[in-house]
């Protein structure tokens, strides 16, 4: 299979215009060849501003690469966005710098680890408010038990509850288990099909 070819060449093409629209064209190609590169790749994301911070390792400046990427994005959404021939020629040199960094790097592939990690970072972070809902109704449940408590119908309604919550629990670990059984086949799975899976690249930068 011949390697995928990303070419710089268009954006060069654009550039030589030497127009408002061309240099436009010329910044959003290279955010193109980026973000196309780092999809190929394999790397996680929502959208193109992930995929870029879950590549910043690759990167000699990744506060210049998303920084360029904000330009880009800017021009995306700016109808009338005006850009400078200096500040084009930076960014364009920001994108160049990006693609060379990953077609030097001896490991740019995002592996089976690093996507594991990536996504349990993104899920513990969307958890910490949910996190502290769940702290703050375990300790209102522990007041209302040390309420009811004095009383006879607080004591059977204690009780009534700690029955119902050891059976969730038990059926809650149950599955947990079986849970962490499938993921592990699954992981398995996938990483066997990846490593039997390989992509050559050629980033074709003058």
């Amino acid at each position: 299979m011949p390697p995928k070819a990303y070419n710089w060449n268009m954006v060069s093409d654009y550039l030589r215009e030497n127009t408002q629209a061309g240099m436009l064209m010329a910044v959003l190609e290279a955010d193109k060849i980026l973000i196309s590169v780092l999809r190929d790749l394999e790397y996680p994301g929502e959208n193109d501003q992930q995929k870029i911070g879950a590549a910043q390792k690759l990167f000699s400046d990744f506060k210049r690469v998303k920084r360029a990427h904000y330009f880009a994005r800017k021009i995306k959404r700016e109808i009338n966005f005006f850009i400078t021939t200096q500040v084009c020629e930076e960014i364009l040199a920001v994108y160049y710098q990006a693609l060379s960094d990953i077609k030097e790097h001896k490991r740019p592939r995002f592996n089976l680890f690093q996507k594991i990690i990536f996504y349990f970072r993104k899920k513990i972070l969307k958890a910490k408010k949910i996190f502290k809902w769940i702290l703050t109704g375990i300790a209102l449940f522990f007041l209302a038990a040390l309420f009811l408590d004095k009383t006879k119908i607080g004591q059977k309604t204690v009780a009534a509850i700690l029955t119902v919550t050891n059976f969730i629990f038990s059926w809650l670990s149950v599955l947990i288990l079986l849970l962490c059984g499938i993921i592990t086949l699954a992981l398995a799975s996938i990483w066997y099909f990846k490593t039997r899976r390989k992509v050559d690249m050629d980033i074709n930068i003058p």
